[in-house]
């Protein structure tokens, strides 16, 4: 019965999310920004892969600063992990906000950047016949290249993984 009702309050939380940011893109064209993303994951401890894929919307403040969030689904498969050597499967949705600080002015082909993110984490792990439901804190921080509309980045976000990501602004 619990996971029932979490899995519909993760749907409803989504579902708002993506209508506000649509509404928030539309309203002011010129100063918002929405970026979809799809990353390779590797724990960073246990031997496995996992898929991310998401979407970004950003605010401009300056040149040099953006506030943005983060609403992302990932799906990883442990095949051994590090402290008790078994397989799991986990998957994990982060909300999270926060700043992207450029290094690069906008007048260059290419942009660097750094993100910083914080925010909500909701992650759901399978092993062992057993189900762990678990809700805490998300983060993300990670350094990205954006080529015109194409961005290309690595992440360390939790829980524990290393990502890859391309991505593109819409």
């Amino acid at each position: 019965m619990r996971i029932k009702g979490l899995k519909k309050s993760i749907k409803s939380l989504v579902l708002s999310l993506c209508l506000i940011s649509f509404g928030t893109i539309h309203a002011q064209e010129s100063k918002c920004g929405l970026m979809g993303f799809v990353g390779l994951s590797r724990p960073i401890l246990d031997n496995g892969w996992g898929v991310q894929g998401g979407l970004h919307v950003n605010r401009y403040l300056r040149d040099w600063v953006e506030l943005g969030s983060q609403l992302s689904y990932q799906r990883t498969n442990i095949n051994h992990a590090f402290l008790s050597g078994k397989e799991s499967r986990m998957n994990s949705i982060l909300l999270l906000a926060g700043g992207r600080f450029y290094m690069i002015p906008k007048t260059k082909g290419i942009r660097a950047y750094l993100n910083f993110l914080i925010g909500g984490m909701c992650i759901n792990e399978r092993k062992d016949g057993f189900t762990r439901n678990e809700f805490g804190l998300g983060l993300s921080t990670g350094v990205y290249l954006q080529f015109q509309r194409m961005v290309l980045g690595l992440s360390a976000e939790t829980d524990q993984f290393v990502l890859l990501k391309i991505g593109y602004r819409f």
